[in-house]
Formats: C-alpha cells, structure tokens, sequence
C-alpha cells in the first residue's frame, strides 16, 4: 500500500524552489498575518476531541482540555511559522489511513481513499490561513456554478440549479438536454504543485501567505497506518494535496475554478457535469465539449473520466438497479406499449449490466 499509494503521484517533480521565498520580514508583514492568543484559545478549545491524532502523538484532547495554558505558547509558535514563512517537517508529515470506496477490495488504488491524519497544531495553522486570507480570495473569484466546498452550498443547490436549466431551456420547444457527468481521476493526488502555485499567484493573497502555502506543499512526506502501532516506512510526496487538511480543498479549488467551457458546466469539488440544449434538427456538440474540458484539465494533471460508476466492474446491486431503471424508463417514453425486453430489441439495445459486462472483458 505504501508504494501503491505514492505511484499515480510519480509522473511529477516535486517542488524545489519557493517562488515567493524570501517574504520581506518586517513589523508590517508582522501585522498582516498574527494570530492573537485569544484567536488560539477559541480555536484549541473548538476543537474535537474524538478526532485521531497525528503523527506527533499529540492527542486532541490534550489541547482541548488545557486550552488556557497552551493558548500563549501555541500562537507564538503559529506566529512563528507565519512570519517565516515555514513550517516545522512534522508539521509536513501525515499518516494516512486508507479508507475503503467499497467492499470486496480488488485495486489498492481504485478502491481504497487514502486519508491523511496530520499534526493538530498544523491545522490550527491552515485554518487561520484559510479563514483570513485563502477563503475570501477563492470566494472573490469562484466560478459562481463551483457548489462544493462552498460555504452555504451543497448537492442539493447543484441539483436544483442543474434541474432549472434544463427545464427552462426544454419547455415548449421540442428541444432537449444533453448531460455527460464527469470525474476527475484520483483529483487530489494528480496535483502538479508547480501548476498550482502559478496560479496562486495570481489570487489576492499577500506574498508572505503565499510563501507559507508553497512551503506546506514542500518536502511532505507520509506512511500508512493500519493499526495503533502499525505503520510503513516514510516516503515522499512529490504532488497531492492531502485529503483530511483544512488546506487541501482550497487549494483545489485553486486548481479548477477556471476550467470553463461555452456549454453549462456545474462543479462539485471534483465532480462535474455539462450540459447543452439541441433543438430540433441541430447537432450535438457535447463530444466537443467533453474534449476541450479534458484537455484543458491534462494540461493542469488531473484526470477526466466519464460517467465512471455506469462502467464500474464491482457495481454494488442497488447502484446496477437504479441504472437500469433509467433505461427502463427512458424506453418505456418511446415504446409506451412494449415491454422492456421488447423495446430493447426493438431499438437495439443491451441491458445496461450486459453491456458493464462486456466492457470491462475488453478492458
């Protein structure tokens, strides 16, 4: 697991040079990013004390429970880090513990979510850098149809705008909407650093936050956990940017808000679905479409794929049934009066499950 996990990241260079490094340290840039021992003592004393530890072995609930002690002495050190612009390596280290997708496991790295557990104190320190600088400058220029990861958005809102569209523009005209919903492939570990803090640069963030981002994507490094006392060897990341960080769906964000497109494009996180209405008698340009989004994504590292749970080998029955019942009830608009088996020799058409099958033998 330790050598599977690290092996999508491996087509990429890591990051060598800081191009923000080094920020200009004086009582100004001291002002612009401090955090008070006030702001310390509220964010230790929020904290949840069921959540695992990190690979310091630093327990939740220690900081919890002695928030007032540790408040002074920790924003010093957070202060530290912010004004220099580092972060100590363990802060830069995760045990990540590999969360299955679904049951039975046959792919190490289709089926299992690699989880990263990282220092608490490293994410006391994301989130002040989140909250005051990396937020609102993502949120000032977010592609308004990006519903995850968004503060007062969810699948739902997506839906309902995505079920609107598609209503408005096919009411009374014989027109129709044509959908392809799309999945980026292993989205936080395909993720070219050096992509990334181009365009970091290019957001409202003063340059010594910058500097401090680029150095949390430096020299990471982790190993599996299974057990208590269970673990592999360190390894390097050379891209990613961990899942389980207050930082890390930010910064993808970052990476996608200018994927874009003339057809209706909705994102959530790291799903994405684009549409177009045809009218009658006009051709479909939605393959077009599929293909200028999935170049435009290569050139970034990620990886688009399409309609990956139709095709899925191990498709959980429940999954395979409601699939089916999409077909079943799109040939029942056509053929009204025949059964499916019928209407689907009638037009031509497999079952969905035969047709899953057949593919993934020639696969």
């Amino acid at each position: 697991m330790n050598s599977a996990f690290p092996t999508p990241m491996q087509s990429f260079e890591p990051l060598t040079h800081n191009p923000f490094d080094p920020p200009q340290i004086n009582k100004e840039s001291h002002a612009v990013n401090t955090i008070s021992e006030f702001s310390t003592f509220m964010k230790l004393s929020a904290l949840n004390p069921s959540k695992a530890q990190g690979p310091d072995g630093i327990p939740v609930w220690l900081l919890k429970e002695n928030a007032d002690l540790l408040a002074g002495p920790v924003s010093v050190i957070l202060n530290s880090s912010f004004h220099e612009s580092r972060l100590p390596p363990s802060w830069k280290e995760a045990d990540v513990v590999p969360v299955p997708k679904q049951r039975p496991i046959n792919d190490i790295n289709k089926h299992l979510r690699p989880i990263s557990l990282t220092p608490i104190l490293s994410k006391l320190a994301e989130d002040h850098i989140v909250e005051k600088y990396v937020k609102p400058a993502v949120l000032q220029s977010i592609d308004p149809r990006q519903f995850g990861s968004i503060p007062k958005s969810s699948t739902t809102h997506a839906l309902v705008n995505m079920t609107h569209n598609w209503l408005v523009n096919t009411d009374g005209n014989v027109a129709t909407a044509r959908v392809a919903l799309l999945d980026f492939r292993k989205a936080f570990d395909l993720i070219d650093h050096s992509v990334l803090v181009e365009k970091l640069a290019t957001y409202d963030i003063p340059s010594q936050t910058k500097s401090w981002i680029v150095d949390f994507l430096m020299n990471r490094k982790q190993r599996v956990k299974l057990a208590q006392d269970c673990h592999s060897e360190w390894c390097s990341v050379p891209s990613r940017v961990p899942l389980g960080t207050k930082l890390g769906p930010w910064l993808f964000l970052i990476m996608i808000t200018d994927l874009d497109t003339p057809a209706d494009l909705w994102k959530y996180v790291d799903d994405t679905s684009c549409s177009e209405i045809v009218t009658k008698g006009s051709e479909s340009k939605l393959q077009e479409v599929v293909d200028d989004l999935s170049r435009q994504a290569s050139i970034d590292g990620p990886v688009l794929e399409y309609a990956g749970p139709v095709f899925q080998r191990s498709l959980p029955n429940y999954i395979s049934e409601d699939l089916e019942r999409i077909q079943r009830r799109a040939l029942r608009i056509i053929y009204p009066d025949l059964s499916y088996g019928v209407a689907l020799e009638t037009a031509g058409l497999p079952k969905l499950n035969e047709e899953r099958k057949d593919f993934n033998q020639s696969v």
